[in-house]
């Protein structure tokens, strides 16, 4: 598990994702048994944003083979007894897309009936 700062990809605006994801040698791996996720941290007031970042960003990390989940930044709870359902959730949501948690969508994707049965 790695942790990255990389601002730029998330941010709003209309700048080019694709090239943040390709030069980042994090997002990628030689091992065609391994697989890459992010959890994309943004924020967001709940009002509409003119371009927004999440829609491209998922984009360029599709297009390179990441499954990725976004979170919104919000304050950590304040007692310990507290749980962050938010962060919670995307963690369970990225390991469901990732086919960690239920194997449906790996099975369901992987041609060969002998490789679904690996997966």
């Amino acid at each position: 598990m790695e942790f990255r700062k990389i601002p730029e990809l998330t941010m709003h605006g209309s700048h080019d994702r694709s090239s943040i994801v390709q030069s980042s040698g994090f997002f990628h791996s030689d091992d065609p048994d391994q697989l890459v996720a992010a959890i994309c941290e943004t924020t967001w007031d709940g009002k509409p944003i003119p371009n927004d970042g999440k829609p491209p960003t998922r984009k360029a990390l599709a297009a390179a083979g990441v499954v990725s989940q976004f979170l919104t930044a919000a304050d950590v709870p304040a007692k310990d007894e507290e749980t962050d359902f938010r962060a919670s959730a995307a963690l369970r949501h990225i390991f469901q897309n990732a086919g960690i948690i239920d194997d449906r969508l790996a099975r369901a994707t992987c041609a060969a009936p002998d490789a679904r049965m690996e997966a």
